[in-house]
């Protein structure tokens, strides 16, 4: 099929190509294919071209019907002056877009020179459509612009590897007896091309570590297919064609198993709790910056919109250099409001200088699942070796203070993330950036429900104690000079707005309870749960045993020889009942997580309607019938979501 449009009176014509199946017919198809077009129009070709162009990239095993119709193919390519955007961009990446992922069969190609001036980028993807193809797309842009890359972290799972641990201390100290050999060296600078050297090896080990259970899996598959051709011609026996395939079925299982674990363990923790993830809002779609405007004066190139962002937050989120003078009058009255005063031994501990007990004291002590800089570094990485990086720090940071007068440049970078309020997206003031909310703050002081709000006697505080506490060991909290002439902590935002709501809800739980306004509640100590266990010469109990301890001790039942949930007669098979699932999974995520769970939960039956209080029935008679009074029908899946009357 081709379709032709004009682009300023320049022809382009876009064809949809789908070549034969059959081997010996491609040849005559491509040579009938269209080649005489107007001089200087442009085409765009894409399909299902049923043989793979390269037989080394684009096949994972070479076969002679792939040669045929290829000489045709590429002679009517090279007529339309087309090129393949995804190789070009891609030289030695194998990805095979047919069914059964064994060829790449599916092509986009575009116009040399479009494909030169335009292009942004190309990708395979999962086909959405319930297809055995995968799904090419290339996307072609006249706006340059910077490739929008993520900031580079370290992935966790290298530090699971004893391997990868062993090597990163062992370059660590290499590096520490290098700066402690000479102290007149660039200390920062070795520090920042080491980090460099490491940060390179480490992502190599990690394409490794994800390309290797693949590597092992087409390994065993070629020794499988070989095997194979082998016992055809009479060179083996079929004992190690058997042997070759139950070693990939076996790999394959645990390459399944594995990632069935992993989905299970994140179902469990996360999914099945009341938590942020399970109420979690659908996922957004991100609106690019596309426009600008400052002092009502609108515009959308790119590198203005950029500049004008990056200079407004810039002067927000940094001191500038232009700052006025300190006001020591002011600075003075501050100090004279503050009545205690250090000690002389608080002076001298402030006044000694940073020691590396310290730095490793701060490494330890930080949370290691916390992410990361701009550097991807997190702080996981430097509790492998908390000794010798604290060490290595400190030379660092006593190079820079006494060289430059300031730390890296890396070290003191920092990304924004904007959030849109509303109003005009062009007006950079529209936006905030991310930062704690005072729910974590409060969270973060122990307050996780209402009686942690009460005072030492047991009421509910004032407004006054109540923003107080809030400000108490909050990290956002500001403080300010009160009309008093003494100090005090500025309220937070929208402080008073928390506390009306919050004291709505005790008051309303006390009416509930007929308890008089004003009475103390008394303090009900929290008895600690029976069972406890020792965890690393602590003792634990139940509720903060770690999970893996807990499966250790779990009742595994044997395997239910029940059908399927959702087998019906057109899905017997295991194959079409996994293909199901697969589908009803991705259609899940484009609903609420609460919808999705509830229909999710509706196909495997696992909902709770009172139908399956069967067994009740000789004490209740009623209790399979439905929860509605003016309802006498047995409340099944069907009555409770579409039959019950009290659903219209």
């Amino acid at each position: 099929m081709v379709v032709r449009t004009l682009w300023d009176d320049v022809p382009v014509y876009f064809h949809n190509v789908y070549a034969p199946v059959i081997a010996h017919s491609r040849a005559s198809f491509f040579d009938d294919l269209p080649r005489d077009f107007e001089d200087g129009s442009i085409h765009f070709v894409g399909g299902d071209f049923n043989l793979p162009l390269d037989d080394h990239l684009d096949a994972a095993r070479a076969r002679p019907d792939h040669n045929a119709g290829k000489a045709e193919c590429i002679a009517w390519l090279t007529a339309l002056g087309v090129m393949d955007a995804w190789r070009m961009h891609h030289p030695t990446d194998r990805v095979y877009s047919g069914p059964g992922r064994s060829n790449r069969l599916d092509y986009l190609f575009v116009d040399h020179a479009v494909l030169a001036q335009t292009y942004s980028r190309s990708s395979y993807t999962l086909s959405s459509f319930a297809g055995d193809h995968m799904e090419h797309t290339v996307v072609l842009s006249s706006e340059q612009r910077d490739p929008d890359r993520s900031y580079w972290r370290l992935p966790r799972e290298l530090l699971k590897n004893p391997q990868v641990v062993s090597a990163i201390k062992a370059e660590a100290n290499l590096l520490l007896e290098d700066m402690c050999s000479d102290d007149s060296q660039n200390h920062g600078a070795k520090w920042y091309g080491w980090l460099k050297r490491v940060k390179k090896r480490l992502q190599v080990s990690h394409r490794h570590h994800v390309d290797s259970m693949k590597y092992t899996l087409n390994s065993l598959k070629m020794k499988w297919l070989t095997s194979r051709r082998a016992f055809e011609m009479g060179h083996v026996d079929a004992q190690a064609v058997k042997a070759a395939r139950q070693s990939l079925d076996t790999a394959r299982s645990e390459y399944r198993q594995f990632h069935l674990d992993q989905q299970f363990d994140f179902h469990a923790n996360v999914n099945e709790r009341g938590s942020s993830h399970f109420f979690r809002r659908p996922k957004g779609i991100k609106v690019p910056l596309s426009s600008l405007t400052i002092d009502n004066v609108t515009t959308t190139d790119p590198t203005e919109v950029k500049a004008g962002f990056t200079a407004h937050w810039k002067s927000i989120m940094t001191t500038p250099r232009d700052q006025p003078l300190l006001n020591r009058a002011r600075r003075r009255a501050i100090i004279q409001t503050i009545k205690r005063r250090l000690t002389a031994d608080q002076r001298q501990t402030l006044d000694s200088p940073l020691t590396a007990d310290e730095l490793c004291g701060a490494l330890k002590s930080m949370n290691p699942n916390k992410s990361p800089g701009p550097d991807g570094w997190p702080a996981a990485f430097f509790q492998v070796a908390p000794e010798v990086f604290s060490k290595i720090l400190l030379k660092v940071f006593n190079y820079q203070l006494t060289q430059h007068g300031q730390l890296l440049l890396q070290q003191r970078r920092s990304a924004v993330a904007l959030l849109f309020k509303a109003g005009d997206r062009g007006n950079p003031g529209n936006y905030r950036p991310i930062t704690l909310m005072w729910c974590r703050n409060g969270a973060g002081n122990g307050f996780h429900s209402l009686k942690d709000f009460f005072t030492r006697q047991g009421t509910w505080p004032t407004k006054t104690a109540f923003v107080n506490r809030l400000s108490s060991n909050n990290p956002a909290a500001q403080v300010q000079l009160l009309a008093s002439g003494e100090m005090g902590f500025a309220a937070p935002e929208r402080a008073g707005t928390v506390y009306s709501h919050l004291t709505n809800i005790f008051d309303q739980i006390i009416r509930t309870f007929a308890i008089r306004a004003g009475t103390a509640l008394p303090h009900v100590a929290i008895t600690s749960h029976p069972f406890q266990t020792v965890v690393k010469d602590q003792v634990i109990p139940f509720e903060l045993w770690p999970m893996n301890f807990l499966s250790q001790i779990a009742y595994h039942a044997p395997s239910d020889g029940k059908p399927h949930p959702v087998k019906s007669p057109s899905r017997s098979e295991q194959s079409a009942i996994s293909k199901y699932v697969r589908l009803i999974r991705k259609t899940c995520r484009l609903s609420p997580p609460v919808h999705g769970d509830v229909w999710f939960r509706l196909l495997f039956k696992m909902l709770p309607v009172n139908s399956r209080l069967y067994y009740l029935q000789p004490q209740q008679p009623d209790v399979i019938c439905c929860v509605y009074g003016d309802c006498d029908a047995v409340e099944n899946y069907l009555h409770a979501f579409h039959t019950c009357h009290h659903n219209a």
